[in-house]
C-alpha cells in the first residue's frame, strides 16, 4: 500500500496548478496600516526567530518540488519536517538552527526563499505575518503589537488611533461568516475605542471603567478583592505561571526576579511598579491607550475567545487586567538599567508574542478564575 506521504504527494501533484483565490475587498484597518512595512534585515528581534511555524499539505509539497537553485534545495530539504499528528491545515512544521532561527534566513535577516523565488512561494504564516485579516463579522485587518515595527508606527506620535477602510488583498477563499450580530459588535468596538481613549483621565481608570460596563451588561456584581493586598505577588505569579509553557516568558523571569527584590516593600498603596518608566516616558498613558486599542482590534473584542458562546461578555476583562499588570510588571523589570524607546518596544513585543499568539486569554482567565483574584484588583500594581 501506497504511504500517506506519498498518497498526499500525488494528491497534490493532481491538483489543477490554479492560482490562490485572492480576496479582495474593503477592509477596516488602524491609520497607520498603510504606512507599515517589514524591517527584514534592520529587525531587532525577527519573526525568523523562535516562532513554530506550520504548514499546509499543499504549502510542504510545493516547497518540496519547487525549482530553485541547489543552494537553496539543500537549505528546503532540511527546513522542514512532518508533524507528529498531521492534518491538512497542520501538515510539516519548522525545523529551526540550533540557536532558534529559521534555516532560511540569510546572515543579512533575509529570506532566501523570499529572495531568490519571490513572495508568492513562501507559506501563509510567513507571508502574512503579522498582519491579520479577519472577514466577519466585519472585514478588518490589523497588525500584531508582537511586532516591534507596529510598536513603532504606534508610538511615532501621540495622536488616538484611528480607523480608516482601505481596499486589501489577500489570497484564501472567504471563510464562512460567523453568526455574530455586526451591529452589537461595532457599538461595543466603539464602546472600548471611545473609553480607552478618554485622556481626561488616566489609563488604568479607563480599563476600569470600561470593565464596570462589560460586568453591567451582563448584570453581574464587580467582584471582591482578593485576600492579598499584594497585586505586584498577583502579577508574579500569574507571569510565573505563564512561563511553565513559554519560553519567552522564561527568558524575561531572572530580570523580573532582580526587580522584585530591589523593592522594599510593595504593599503600600502610593506604590506604582511602573513609576521608573513614567519618569523616562512621560507620555507612558498614551502609549498604554495606543497599545490596547491595537490590541483589542487585533483579537476581535469582543469576541476574543476561540469558542465564543462558552464566556460571558464580562469574561474579556480578565484577560486585559492581566495583559496590563503584566506589560507593566515586565516592562519596569526590564527597564530599570534601560531608557531607550526601542528598549521599551523590545520588551513589549516580546510579551505580545504569548498575549496575541497563544490561547493567553483562557489561560488567563482560568488563572484568575482558579484563584479567585479579582482583576481589577490585578490591574492596580
Amino acid at each position: 500500500m501506497l504511504s500517506n506521504f506519498l498518497c498526499n504527494f500525488i494528491i497534490y501533484l493532481l491538483k489543477s496548478k490554479e492560482e490562490f483565490y485572492t480576496f479582495t475587498h474593503k477592509f477596516i484597518v488602524p491609520d497607520y496600516y498603510p504606512q507599515f512595512a517589514c524591517k527584514c534585515g534592520d529587525c531587532r528581534s525577527t519573526c525568523c526567530n523562535g516562532w513554530g511555524i506550520s504548514l499546509t499539505t499543499d504549502e510542504y509539497f510545493r516547497l518540496l518540488g519547487l525549482e530553485c537553485s541547489a543552494e537553496l534545495r539543500r537549505k528546503l530539504d532540511t527546513a522542514f519536517h512532518l508533524a507528529d499528528e498531521r492534518s491538512p491545515e497542520h501538515y510539516a512544521l519548522m525545523n529551526p538552527r540550533f540557536d532558534g532561527h529559521c534555516r532560511l534566513q540569510a546572515d543579512d535577516g533575509y529570506c532566501m526563499l523570499q529572495r531568490e523565488c519571490g513572495e508568492n512561494v513562501l507559506t501563509a504564516v510567513c507571508r502574512y505575518y503579522p498582519r491579520a485579516p479577519r472577514t466577519s463579522p466585519l472585514c478588518e485587518c490589523c497588525t500584531s503589537a508582537s511586532c516591534e515595527a507596529t510598536l513603532e508606527l504606534l508610538f511615532a506620535d501621540e495622536n488616538p488611533v484611528r480607523f480608516i477602510e482601505t481596499e486589501l488583498n489577500f489570497d484564501f477563499d472567504e471563510p464562512p461568516r460567523s453568526d455574530v450580530d455586526a451591529a452589537y459588535y461595532s457599538e461595543l468596538r466603539g464602546l472600548a475605542f471611545s473609553t480607552l481613549a478618554d485622556r481626561s483621565i488616566g489609563f488604568e481608570a479607563r480599563l476600569q471603567k470600561l470593565g464596570n460596563e462589560l460586568y453591567h451588561r451582563d448584570n453581574i456584581a464587580l467582584p471582591i478583592d482578593s485576600e492579598t493586598d499584594n497585586e505586584i505577588e498577583l502579577a508574579y505569579q500569574l507571569f510565573v505561571q505563564l512561563s511553565h509553557t513559554s519560553q519567552t516568558f522564561s527568558e524575561l523571569i531572572p530580570c523580573c526576579e532582580r526587580f522584585l527584590s530591589s523593592i522594599p516593600d510593595t504593599s503600600g498603596a502610593s506604590f506604582r511598579v511602573d513609576s521608573h518608566v513614567r519618569e523616562i516616558f512621560p507620555q507612558l498613558d498614551i502609549y498604554y491607550e495606543k497599545l490596547f486599542v491595537n490590541h483589542i482590534f487585533y483579537k476581535g473584542f469582543p469576541n476574543s475567545f476561540p469558542h465564543q458562546s462558552e464566556h460571558q461578555l464580562a469574561d474579556e476583562f480578565a484577560p486585559l487586567a492581566a495583559t496590563f499588570a503584566l506589560v507593566k510588571l515586565i516592562s519596569a523589570s526590564y527597564m530599570v538599567d534601560k531608557s531607550s524607546l526601542s528598549d521599551f518596544v523590545d520588551v513589549v513585543s516580546e510579551l505580545f508574542r504569548v498575549i496575541e499568539h497563544s490561547r493567553f486569554d483562557e489561560c488567563a482567565l482560568k488563572f484568575v478564575q482558579a484563584h479567585q483574584i479579582n482583576p481589577f484588583q490585578l490591574m492596580k500594581i
